[in-house]
């Protein structure tokens, strides 16, 4: 092979490689993005709802005290916060809210069937408790959400930490928005980006 052939094919492989590392660092960094900025918005729409329902979470919180798990499931109050929760989540991506005390008892959810469980061992809820924020990416096959059963989605779910007026966290929200679509529209810019990158070395 003479010298020229061997440079042009040294230099052919040196940019698929640059190609490849690129557009993996790409695809890393843009992936990380769009996952943070979900998880911005659970974060800010659980400090909000937290905000604006204040005077109903106290009394959830409240209740969990005095009520077993079925009475809270059964209180006529769950299903109107539920539906005043449904209300403030019209046209956002979120498929589910939940609310535990501090002991980790889920003295609300938009399930209505999982009010009183016991998170207290959860990690993300124990992250939480200690001022954290913890967020999972899960791909579902089934779903509950609100009224429907949504299938073959990609769901990111965050615990937030909720402070009293006093600074003390007295409670945790946790929020499943479906990000699904968001993906979908990062995968497709993810082919778009690769096609430009490796025709731009092609040409060169």
């Amino acid at each position: 092979m003479s010298a020229d052939r061997r440079f042009a094919l040294v230099t052919a492989l040196l940019l698929l490689a640059v190609g490849w590392g690129l557009g993996w660092y790409l695809d890393r960094a843009g992936n990380a993005q769009a996952i943070g900025l979900a998880e911005q918005q659970n974060i800010d729409l659980a400090r909000t709802l937290a905000s604006t329902l204040r005077r109903d979470v106290r009394q959830f919180l409240t209740d969990a005290q005095q009520m077993n798990a079925e009475d809270l499931r059964s209180a006529p109050r769950a299903t109107a916060f539920r539906q005043a929760m449904q209300l403030h989540l019209t046209g956002l991506p979120i498929v589910k809210v939940k609310i535990y005390d501090q002991q980790g008892l889920t003295v609300f959810s938009t399930e209505l069937a999982q009010i009183g469980e016991d998170k207290a061992a959860n990690a993300g809820f124990r992250r939480a408790l200690a001022g954290g924020i913890a967020t999972e990416l899960t791909y579902r096959n089934q779903f509950s959400a609100f009224d429907d059963i949504i299938v073959d989605r990609n769901l990111l779910s965050s615990y937030v930490p909720i402070t009293d007026t006093a600074g003390r966290i007295d409670s945790v929200f946790e929020i499943y928005q479906d990000i699904t679509h968001l993906l979908d529209s990062f995968v497709h810019a993810r082919y778009l980006r690769n096609a430009v990158i490796f025709g731009a070395l092609a040409v060169i």
